[in-house]
């Protein structure tokens, strides 16, 4: 969400504000306060009509991206395994809370729908994709389009596939033609593809579909 900050002058009706990102003057933006969005150091000149100009201190805002956990299920040891490096995880079976788990990896302990919040060093939090467990026999692969996240969306270079089971990718062009194949895809890398819109299409291993969306390609 969009940040404001403001540049306080001091007394006088005499002022003018200009607001620089990153060293360079931002269009239009001559008001006491600035909205921002985008990551960048932002400051403000303030200048006395006629008379001299001071800068206020520099405000270097952060745009922290939501963690995106991804979970599979490790037969060999029993354990459902979600991404490594988060600061703390919140276990759920049938959107229920699992009670002492803060790991990155539980032992499931009975059959169901499984996902996990991750929260970051800055106290942002993410959900995984649910994963179908079934007691002796690993994961149900009847998954559906809501369980595969796809990101980002738009997108400049890479996009993610984070899906609870082996994925294979079909993108293809507005006018149908096949731009791009993946097998087993996870992180697909589309800088080689001309900027617009594309469809793009996740397949499971059996060839059956399971979803299709659209995703727009951005220049950097």
């Amino acid at each position: 969400s969009d940040v404001t900050i403001f540049a306080n002058g001091g007394p006088g009706a005499n002022l003018s504000y200009q607001w620089y990102k990153n060293g360079q003057q931002v269009a239009g933006a001559t008001d006491s306060f600035i909205l921002v969005y985008p990551a960048g150091t932002y400051y403000c000149r303030v200048t006395v009509l006629g008379s001299c100009y001071d800068s206020t201190s520099a405000v270097n805002i952060v745009v922290d991206t939501l963690p995106y956990p991804s979970i599979g299920y490790d037969a060999v040891n029993n354990k459902i395994v979600a991404t490594a490096g988060y600061n703390n995880y919140t276990w759920f079976v049938n959107n229920n809370v699992i009670p002492g788990q803060s790991g990155s990896s539980i032992t499931p302990p009975m059959p169901g729908d499984y996902k996990v919040m991750a929260t970051n060093a800055r106290n942002c939090n993410g959900y995984s994709t649910v994963l179908h467990f079934m007691d002796g026999s690993g994961i149900n692969n009847n998954i559906v389009s809501n369980d595969i996240k796809i990101y980002p969306n738009p997108a400049t270079t890479l996009i993610h596939i984070d899906a609870p089971i082996k994925v294979n990718v079909l993108i293809n062009s507005l006018e149908g033609k096949l731009v791009m194949k993946q097998d087993d895809a996870t992180l697909i890398d589309i800088s080689g593809l001309a900027n617009g819109i594309y469809m793009i299409k996740v397949y499971d291993e059996e060839g059956n579909l399971k979803k299709i969306d659209k995703m727009v390609k951005n220049g950097q």
